[in-house]
């Protein structure tokens, strides 16, 4: 986990995310924005395969779009409970999977990893206002639950530009950044 840190913070250091910039809006801006996008598409893709190692874990793979006046949005799709299999009797434990554990569980370590992903690498999206804000979309799907109705949820996890930087600048713990990420679950 520290090597995939420490290599990660390379890469962002060869992307050369030293300075910060106003609001794109000429093309060179939105040039750099995607690639800075791109950037952060790998970390959280990284972050996903880390915590749930299932090869058909990540359905659909994290993608960045830039918003005028609101930011930039990622979503993925992530197919949970893949370490159990659904009898009649009960639900067993797959001995060839290693998940996190239950659904909640799981869902919850959606919720921290991505809130912490905001906060240490949110700040790779150097081309956008810092009024502007950072979404995640995780569509995630369980692949246990039968009923159609019941068997997505949408997590969206969002937080201000200036939150990131106040965080990344030590100016803000990560107790009060928790605080100041909006959470939408449906």
């Amino acid at each position: 986990m520290r090597n995939i840190i420490l290599s990660l913070i390379v890469v962002l250091m060869l992307a050369g995310v030293a300075g910060y910039a106003q609001e794109p809006s000429d093309a060179e801006s939105l040039a750099q924005l995607k690639r800075e996008s791109r950037i952060f598409e790998s970390i959280v893709r990284e972050v996903l395969q880390q915590q749930f190692n299932h090869p058909y874990a990540i359905a659909g793979e994290p993608k960045a779009t830039y918003l005028e006046g609101y930011g930039v949005s990622l979503s993925f799709h992530l197919r949970i409970n893949r370490g159990t299999i659904r009898t009649f009797y009960r639900e067993v434990e797959s001995p060839l999977v290693n998940a996190p554990g239950t659904k909640s569980k799981q869902l919850q370590t959606v919720r921290s990893t991505m809130i912490d992903t905001l906060a240490n690498f949110g700040g790779t999206l150097k081309e956008i206002d810092s009024g502007e804000r950072i979404a995640i979309c995780a569509h995630v799907e369980d692949r246990n639950e039968l009923d159609q109705s019941k068997n997505r949820l949408i997590i969206v996890l969002s937080a201000k530009k200036s939150d990131i930087d106040q965080y990344v600048t030590k100016t803000i713990t990560m107790a009060d950044f928790k605080k100041r990420v909006d959470v939408v679950e449906y």
